[in-house]
């Protein structure tokens, strides 16, 4: 049965948004990408559902990428076994083609809306537009608080990690998980962001992790950098061992040591625990005082327990901020909504899904 799996590529982060569009394809490759274009209502996310739902019903397996901004939407559908890309090529994750025609090919969605209408409320549009960048900054300047605070964390249990002891049992932990191909080629690292922050909250998809993973490790850690650290190195070792895998990005740190691991070929997954992760079906539970000097934490555990209560809290604003940035795209689009001709945009996708899934199973078949 084709499976559905949802991630996220771009998400609010302290540095701002941060976009892993760039990723979703390999433009050097044979692909077919669909990059959409059109503003804020046009049917970007409709045509990308209704593209997933019709490869899935073929029995293709699709990863749908949601929009952290708005979870009920898509950003992207990808449907690997066909070669088959959809993206929205809109800001804040602008894509533009490398190789047009070739590779990708534009969609304009824009073509349907009533333009004369557009005009005529460009007052209201540029209100909302510009609101909607104020609450998305307002939410950057409480998650650049919150990370901040976290990394203040890391570095307070930075030089209690037993380094030794911990590349000791991440070599012996990926010699079990993550056994050697011995093919000579090293593991390609797909990077996702499995969590992120929306306006409805930390949202994890889960799911993805159960559906690729019969094995799940879960890492307790919630000060020290060892979870971090722990997982980089399991993640040096699956390169090295030929064996391809995600790195699920930390929204509160996306440059910097990863959250998780999944390695869907060997049905592992190893991630940081969570309240968002810790309802997953682990088999395994690491404790990574393990890897600290004795009584590290206890030393410093209302320092690090008030920053934590502290980072929960600016997190809440951040949400908050998400919420009335919704709220103000939510109006913007019925804008652009109003001004969009449906039932030919309607009657131009079916057409357009049609030729594209003819000439890709004709392709592959």
């Amino acid at each position: 049965m084709a499976v559905s799996t949802g991630s996220f590529l771009g998400a609010n982060t302290p540095q701002g948004f941060v976009s892993l569009f760039g990723e979703l394809y390999d433009p050097y490759q044979n692909h077919n990408v669909h990059i959409l274009k059109g503003g804020p209502g046009c049917g970007k996310s409709t045509l990308m559902k209704r593209a997933a739902d019709r490869a899935q019903a073929l029995g293709f397996d699709v990863e749908r990428v949601y929009c952290s901004s708005d979870p009920d939407s898509l950003d992207a559908a990808a449907v690997p076994a066909l070669r088959l890309f959809f993206c929205d090529g809109t800001a804040p994750h602008v894509v533009e083609p490398r190789f047009p025609g070739a590779c990708e090919n534009l969609i304009d969605l824009g073509a349907f809306r009533n333009q004369a209408l557009l005009h005529e409320r460009a007052d209201v549009i540029r209100k909302y537009t510009l609101e909607n960048a104020l609450w998305h900054r307002r939410c950057a300047r409480f998650l650049a608080a919150a990370g901040a605070l976290r990394q203040s964390s890391l570095q307070l249990l930075a030089p209690q990690v037993l380094e030794d002891k911990l590349n000791g049992y991440a070599l012996r932990l990926a010699m079990r998980l993550l056994p050697n191909k011995k093919s000579g080629a090293p593991g390609k690292a797909a990077r996702r962001f499995l969590l992120a922050l929306t306006p409805k909250g930390p949202l994890f998809f889960a799911d993805t992790v159960r559906l690729q993973a019969t094995e799940i490790l879960l890492i307790d850690d919630p000060f020290s950098p060892a979870a971090g650290m722990l997982l980089s190195r399991l993640a040096a070792r699956a390169a090295a061992h030929g064996r391809d895998h995600v790195l699920m990005l930390d929204p509160l740190d996306p440059h910097g040591d990863p959250m998780g691991l999944l390695a869907p070929d060997c049905g592992v997954a190893v991630l940081r625990k969570t309240p968002e992760t810790a309802a997953l079906p682990a088999s395994r539970t690491i404790h990574a005082d393990r890897f600290l000097q004795p009584d590290a934490v206890r030393r410093h555990r209302q320092r690090l327990q008030f920053q934590q209560k502290t980072i929960d809290a600016l997190l809440e604003e951040s949400v908050a901020s998400l919420r009335q940035a919704k709220r103000t795209h939510d109006l913007l689009e019925r804008c652009y909504i109003d001004a969009t001709d449906f039932d030919a945009m309607n009657r131009s996708c079916d057409r357009l899904l049609d030729r594209i899934f003819r000439e890709q199973l004709s392709v592959s078949g």
